[in-house]
């Protein structure tokens, strides 16, 4: 069962710099492409088939 992001929830993302519009995360073996604040807030999330550039 994979798990999604909504609105407000908060994810870890293993970068040196701020996450930034965009950011690709990898969750549970899914590639979502997620737009975050500064706080590492979720402003947005979907799933993507494209890859974290790490």
């Amino acid at each position: 069962m994979a798990n999604t992001y909504e609105v407000g929830d908060r994810v870890k993302i293993e970068v040196d710099d701020l996450p930034y519009a965009g950011t690709v995360i990898t969750y549970d073996d899914n590639n979502y492409k997620v737009s975050v604040d500064g706080l590492g807030k979720v402003v947005s999330a979907e799933e993507t088939d494209l890859t974290p550039l790490s």
